[in-house]
């Protein structure tokens, strides 16, 4: 194994440590005032239709992780079917990509073709602090989600003393970056660590997971949550014991999650309290082996199907992961594409017409771009190589 593969091998065993921490049961807890600190900020202007920390704190290493995959929020529909509510699905593949090097300012905007640099995206509340970037006491950036590729909430967290703070942008003409403001509908939460953020295709719900603890955020975890918010009404609802990656589908009525072996659901209209109780699976990868686990899912805007990621646990080999899709409800799946390296680390563009993830060549690596909906790989920019777990979609216009 070359040292690139062992480096990288490293980093996915410790990004899936991370994942099975995420997935720890907790006592339903609920944040008591999460509801009002949200409807408090509704009368803001609508929103348009690293983060580290990660020795000490496990969870936020799959914090790392949802801040590439939280663009999720909105799936790959069936082939043929466009959602009712979301955005007509544009011509190509998005021509842009952002770029979160070290969890800190500033984000990065790329070509998605070439890897050349279009803009910068300062955030001031998340510098690079010199020489140890990842000090608990500074806010870091864990989450970036859009709902159509124009419009982009960043979520940022302070492990000491336990705060989140969410900003929004958008993306111009060109790629270029417009003003960097305060996300009015959920402008901070005090006392939880933002982990995950999912638009829903239509725009009007924001899903989100938490996680509380003492005597800092992340030091020893004491609850974690997820939730959805109505952007319209203000109105949230949210539900204990999970964290860690979420995905709605389009009119926003079913929030999806995952643990190792299941993909679960919940429907958005089910009273607050503990996830488990009102949660069905969607899917289970039990019927591959023990040794099977998921990386990575979410559900599609119509909520007919799921995507996933699953690899062996442990990595017996680089590349053994495989992209599948399955009906919701079926015991069977089919792959989208094998040799799959570091399956944690999927990109998805907002409608999830297209997956960014690494192959395994036999030697090394290499960022592709999958097609969800033929197939098709086509390989990624080579100058983007170098940042593993790093890339968000951009902008389909401009």
């Amino acid at each position: 194994m070359n040292d690139e593969a062992g480096n990288r091998t490293a980093l996915e065993g410790r990004l899936r440590s991370a994942l099975r921490s995420a997935a720890e049961s907790v006592p339903p807890e609920v944040l008591p005032d999460l509801a009002e600190r949200i409807r408090s900020g509704r009368r803001g202007p609508r929103p348009g239709p690293h983060r580290r920390w990660r020795f000490a704190a496990p969870i936020l290493a799959a914090a790392a992780v949802a801040a590439v995959v939280s663009v999720i929020a909105v799936l790959a529909p069936i082939p043929g079917h466009r959602p009712n509510g979301s955005a007509a699905p544009s011509g190509g593949e998005p021509r842009y990509l952002i770029i979160n090097p070290r969890g800190a300012s500033p984000l990065k905007v790329r070509n998605a073709r070439t890897g050349a640099l279009v803009a910068l995206v300062k955030v001031p509340e998340a510098p690079l602090i010199v020489p140890d970037p990842h000090v608990r006491e500074h806010f870091q950036i864990v989450s970036v989600a859009t709902a159509n590729g124009r419009t982009y909430v960043i979520g940022l967290y302070r492990a000491k003393p336990c705060q989140s703070r969410l900003y929004q942008f958008t993306l111009g003409h060109g790629g270029r970056p417009g003003p960097l403001t305060p996300f009015a509908p959920l402008p901070a939460l005090h006392g939880a660590g933002i982990v995950g953020l999912a638009f829903s295709a239509n725009g009007r719900h924001l899903a989100f997971s938490t996680i509380s603890g003492s005597p800092a955020c992340a030091y020893r975890i004491t609850a974690r949550h997820i939730g959805v918010v109505d952007l319209a009404t203000g109105r949230v609802r949210q539900w204990s014991g999970v964290t860690g990656q979420v995905s709605l589908t389009s009119a926003g009525t079913t929030l999806a999650y995952y643990t190792p072996t299941r993909v679960m659901a919940i429907p958005t209209s089910a009273p607050a309290g503990p996830a488990d109780r009102y949660s069905r699976t969607l899917f289970s990868v039990a019927r591959y082996g023990r040794e099977q686990q998921i990386f990575f899912a979410a559900i599609t805007p119509d909520g007919r199907q799921v995507v996933f990621t699953i690899s062996q646990v442990p990595i017996s080999r680089a590349g053994s992961g495989q992209v599948r899709v399955a009906a919701v409800g079926s015991r069977r799946s089919r792959v989208l594409a094998g040799h799959v390296s570091y399956p944690s680390l999927a990109t998805a563009d907002p409608p999830l017409r297209h997956l960014l993830l690494y192959r395994w060549l036999g030697t090394h690596s290499e960022l592709v771009n999958l097609n969800l909906r033929d197939g098709h790989i086509s390989p990624g920019p080579a100058s983007l190589r170098r940042y593993i777990g790093e890339l968000f979609w951009g902008s389909d216009h401009g």
